[in-house]
């Protein structure tokens, strides 16, 4: 096997045009694709794949896409905060309509608490859970429960502390 060129010696290819390949590939590198994934989907050799990353031309190109892409998701953004508040008043609409199903209204009920962070609770794949609790800690959250109103006075003959 032949000696690999020094770092300092290897030569740069340089792309002179784009073409549709180029353009494929520099597209897919702007959307955070992998240089191996683009090179398997397109059925190219990876290192036509690196050549267009690193060429001045593909390079430059790429950060005109990508400052058009962020323009764009702010032009999104900017809408959407302004089609928000359109969008409450419906979804309350829809929820005080009497003609409204209540199948509709739970639903819109639902995807509401959701958004605001009170979505359904999970469910962890292992349920068996083991805490052990020193007395101060049990009457903290005893206290806590009473200010809230959650709990009453529990006897402590029916708690049992480990």
């Amino acid at each position: 096997m032949g000696r690999l060129p020094h770092r300092d010696r290897v030569r740069k290819y340089q792309l002179q045009e784009l073409w549709d390949d180029h353009k494929e590939i520099n597209r897919r590198l702007a959307l955070g694709q992998k240089n191996v994934d683009i090179a398997q989907e397109m059925h190219i050799t990876p290192a036509l794949v690196s050549y267009t990353k690193h060429s001045t031309i593909a390079t430059i190109e790429r950060e005109k896409m990508q400052a058009e892409m962020d323009g764009i998701t702010v032009d999104v953004g900017k809408r959407i905060r302004e089609l928000g508040a359109v969008a409450v008043e419906v979804l309350a609409e829809t929820m005080s309509d009497p003609n409204s199903t209540r199948g509709l209204r739970t639903k819109v009920a639902m995807d509401i608490l959701d958004r605001a962070g009170y979505g359904a609770v999970q469910r962890t794949k292992n349920e068996n859970h083991n805490y052990t609790l020193t007395s101060d800690a049990l009457d903290e959250l005893k206290r806590r429960g009473r200010e809230a109103g959650i709990i009453r006075d529990i006897p402590s003959s029916e708690v049992s502390v480990v």
